[in-house]
């Protein structure tokens, strides 16, 4: 993993060693969070974020607020640039950012996917993907690892050889992991997406006698070992017949340089030992047997499938995100996004749907729908990617709109009328994050320093991926030899505070605060070099 830390400071035994409680009776030094916006003079890139004190460069998000109570935690995304020869994000990766526009956290790895907190082993962890993404008539997956990052940023990756005939050959020869998903199970395993280039007879389906397809794999791993628990392959369970885009240039012409897509899986989970795995290119999401593989029954956007037809104001099509909640024996509710829309079919907006299953399931049962989230006076057509979260931690629901850089937050209405709270983060389809989230998330940097600069009189300070950070005692000194001498304290304010240097300072450097102990020095600055 390639983090782009903070200034280096002093030696880490003395910025530990050195934690005193905050002074309560020091004086208050005003402070202001640092916001400036910088602007393409072109317009093609969205409008960004700079501070003084350090290198990220986070969208300047545009936000519109409704009434309602929003949800707690942090807006988790991954901007990225859909055109690499034209870029519209003057920084792509991993962000946190507060519903109120200021960064937590900047993970400077381009090209990474599925960027939210799970847990592992009880433990909090930031989960990414990170790797090689296809590109040109095969674009839309990936070979890479998932990285796991604790609350003090210290990392590990889990990156198996799984055996794959790879479509490229990728920077890092076992990187097996598709970008689509990667899903702690309740077993604490590791649920991931694989694809695999596989010879197959075309000719039934319009193709070549001796073509090929991008097979969808579905992998329980041991996160530990990396040890393969269980591995489930589409083509072996599921006739190609069942696919909704045919051969062609948008999804593989079914020779070895350019294989046929007819699956792609882009959503899995565990749903007790058995597992539920979704299908863009088939319009279904189908339960799995975790004993043998085998399709115990599947909802196909259109059919229903193995259920009646869908009622004609709720079908789905080219959905992600497909999700189990509230499972009994007798009966499931099932979410997903729904996409309705290709680049080479325009649909319907898309939204989020909720459906309840009755079990075992029945052609003469038609699923029920329990919600269907959209705006229609703001509708958005999503061609790809993208993510429903049912309920945030107060009951609001997170649609994010994968390939259209818009996530919205609504209330718990089941209409989608309560939208609470939506964000821009840059231009319609030049822009995209795979999927958006909303999480709790606390953590203190073990391995980088808060970073201090001091420029015309003002010290500007930060601390990347710092969550908990109070206020900064400021220090000085009279000499660039003299210990420095606490003399304010400076409330935190934005992912930059700023406050003006005091009177008579030679030297400058400032602590963290949090619940009332100082946690870690900044660098020291000489001011006399600098003013």
């Amino acid at each position: 993993m390639r983090l782009l830390l903070a200034f280096a400071g002093c030696a880490l035994a003395a910025r530990l060693a050195h934690t005193p409680k905050a002074n309560s009776s020091a004086a208050t030094i005003p402070s202001h969070a640092y916001v400036q916006v910088e602007t393409d003079p072109k317009g093609a890139i969205w409008p960004w974020r700079v501070f003084k004190s350090s290198p990220y460069t986070p969208p300047n998000m545009t936000i519109t607020v409704n009434q309602g109570e929003l949800a707690d935690g942090f807006i988790f995304m991954t901007p990225a640039n859909i055109n690499l020869s034209a870029p519209a994000a003057e920084m792509d990766g991993g962000f946190i950012m507060t519903s109120d526009n200021e960064a937590v956290f900047a993970l400077n790895t381009s090209g990474i996917t599925d960027f939210r907190v799970q847990h592992y082993k009880g433990q909090p962890y930031l989960t990414y993907w990170s790797g090689y993404n296809t590109e040109g008539a095969n674009v839309g997956h990936g070979y890479g690892q998932v990285n796991f990052v604790d609350s003090s940023y210290s990392n590990f990756s889990v990156n198996p050889d799984l055996g794959l005939n790879k479509l490229v050959t990728t920077p890092v020869a076992n990187w097996s992991i598709d970008i689509h998903e990667h899903l702690v199970t309740p077993w604490n395993t590791l649920l991931v997406s694989a694809y695999n280039n596989t010879p197959w007879d075309l000719s039934p389906y319009g193709g070549p006698v001796d073509g090929w397809i991008a097979d969808s794999l579905a992998v329980e791993l041991d996160i530990e070992t990396w040890e393969v628990l269980f591995k489930w392959v589409a083509s072996e369970h599921v006739p190609l017949s069942e696919s909704q885009l045919h051969i062609n240039a948008s999804a593989g012409i079914g020779t070895i340089a350019s294989p046929w897509d007819w699956f792609h899986i882009n959503a899995g989970e565990m749903v007790g030992s058995d597992y539920l795995i979704n299908s863009r290119h088939c319009w279904s999401t189908y339960y799995v047997s975790g004993t043998n593989g085998s399709v115990q029954w599947r909802i196909q956007g259109v059919t229903g499938g193995d259920f009646g037809p869908l009622p004609a104001d709720s079908t789905f099509s080219w959905q992600h995100y497909a999700r189990a909640h509230n499972v009994t024996p007798t009966g499931m509710d099932l979410s997903v996004f729904d996409n309705h829309n290709t680049i080479a079919v325009n649909g319907t907006p898309s939204n989020g749907l909720v459906f309840h299953l009755e079990l075992p399931p029945s052609t003469s049962y038609t699923p029920q729908l329990l919600r269907k989230i959209e705006t229609p006076s703001e509708p958005i057509y999503a061609d790809s990617q993208g993510d429903y979260i049912v309920e945030l931690s107060n009951g609001n629901q997170l649609l994010g709109y994968g390939q259209i850089a818009i996530t919205r937050e609504y209330g718990p209405a089941t209409d989608g009328s309560d939208l609470r709270w939506q964000a821009q983060f840059g231009g319609l389809n030049t822009v995209q994050s795979y999927r958006a989230f909303k999480h709790v998330w606390h953590a203190t940097p073990a391995a980088w320093d808060p970073s201090l600069v001091v420029e015309s009189g003002y010290a500007y300070v930060s601390w990347n991926g710092a969550t908990e950070v109070e206020a900064w005692n400021v220090y000085v000194a009279n000499s660039t030899s003299a210990n420095g001498t606490l003399v304010g304290q400076a409330a935190k304010e934005g992912f930059e505070t700023v406050f003006e240097v005091p009177a008579g300072a030679a030297t400058l450097q400032v602590a963290a605060v949090q619940k009332g102990d100082e946690v870690r020095r900044s660098n020291t600055v000489h001011i006399g070099s600098v003013w």
